[in-house]
Order: C-alpha cells, then sequence, then structure tokens
C-alpha cells in the first residue's frame, strides 16, 4: 500500500507541468487523492479549484497542512 490513501489531502511540492496539455501546475496547489495506481507510488489527484485531476508520483506530493 502506497504512502496516501483515497481521501487525502496534498500539495504539490514543486511545480509541475500537466504533460497532455503543457499547463502548469504550480507548488502547493492543493487536492485530494483519488486514488493509486499499479505502482504505490503514482497517484491520481483531484484539484477542486481548477476543476481537473493530475498523475503525480509520489515525491511530487506531500501530506496538505
Amino acid at each position: 500500500m502506497g504512502k496516501f490513501q483515497r481521501g487525502d489531502e496534498v500539495q504539490l511540492t514543486h511545480d509541475l507541468e500537466k504533460p497532455a496539455s503543457g499547463e502548469k501546475w504550480s507548488k502547493g496547489e492543493r487536492g485530494k487523492v483519488l486514488g493509486n495506481r499499479c505502482y504505490d507510488e503514482v497517484y491520481d489527484v483531484y484539484f477542486p479549484a481548477r476543476g481537473d485531476s493530475l498523475t503525480v508520483n509520489d515525491r511530487d506530493i506531500k501530506a496538505a497542512k
């Protein structure tokens, strides 16, 4: 099982770019974990402020403060 579970609130640890669109995502943006992929370190995170989700590695997110 991975570090994070469905429903956990997380935030980005650094700036990212969404591969499909090239859209920029900023460090500190907050989201909720939707679940993890086959590998424990890969997560789908939904960001309510954007109305969009992003697939990230566990090193890209941390527990929200």
